[in-house]
Order: structure tokens, then sequence, then C-alpha cells
């Protein structure tokens, strides 16, 4: 009988914006494809490689563990690699994996991973740009400004 499709989904904080995002976009995702949310396979803290590692772990020692599983950012997926290569399993196999990942540390990974990212240098000149302007129309609207990410899919 197959599995049924279980998706962790690592956050760093609940309360900061990009992981309020991450969770809508988590629990939209879920709905569309018709798979329940397990609460269990939500984790949040500051994702360092240790903690990554021993949450992984404690969800892949459950008795239905997940078959999927989103990383916050690249210390988030090595601690989830590091779990799977304890245990033998093999990403992209055993266990699919996507991540956040703006230092493009994952494409030096020999990993299958869907990969997430945004051009922060991009991004830094979009914010210096927007303060030059608002120094320069300190009354003026406020910009809102939205930088197109990239996605990789896993090879």
């Amino acid at each position: 009988m197959p599995r049924s499709r279980r998706i962790a989904l690592q956050l760093l904080v609940q309360k900061d914006q990009a992981s309020a995002a991450r969770l809508a976009g988590y629990k939209r995702a879920m709905a569309e494809a018709g798979i329940p949310i397990d609460q269990s396979l939500i984790g949040d803290g500051t994702f360092t490689m240790e903690s990554s590692a021993a949450w992984f772990d404690r969800l892949l020692a459950s008795s239905d563990p997940p078959t999927g599983l989103a990383c916050a950012n690249e210390l988030g997926l090595l601690g989830a690699l590091h779990a799977l290569g304890r245990l033998g399993l093999t990403p992209g196999r055993d266990v699919h994996i996507v991540t956040r990942d703006n230092t493009r540390l994952a494409r030096f990974l020999p990993a299958k991973i869907g990969v997430h990212s945004v051009d922060m240098a991009n991004v830094g000149h979009k914010l210096i740009e927007g303060l030059a302007s608002r120094i320069a129309n300190p009354l003026g609207p406020v910009a809102a400004i939205l930088v197109q990410g990239r996605f990789d899919p896993a090879e």
C-alpha cells in the first residue's frame, strides 16, 4: 500500500514575515493538493545544522515519516541531509527536498534538491534605491518592491 504524501516544513520563527509567508504558501499548496496538514510536520526554531538534524531525526523516526521536506535555509538543509545520511536515505529518492538557498551552496552538493533563491545583490540595490528615493522625497509614497525569485527543480 503506498504511503501518504507527507510534507514537512521548517520555519525559522513563526512570527516573522518570511516564515508567515512560507506557512501560508505551504497551507495553500497542501489544500490545493488535497493533502491534510499534520501540525507535527511543521517545525520552527532557529534551524542550525544541529537543531535541524535533531528535528528531522525525530520526524524520520516516527511511525509515518515525511516523504518531503521544505527547508527554511541552507543550514536547515545541511542538518536534514546529515539526518538522512545517518539512516542511509537518499534525497530525491527516499525524501524529496526543496530549500531556500541564497548562498548557492546547494549547487555544490551531490544531492537532488529543488532550490529557491533570490539575488541578494539585487535586493541590496533595490533597498538602496528605495532609501535614496525616500531621502529625496520624504513625504512621497512608500514604495513596495517585489524582487523575483528563481526556482530550480531537483535534477
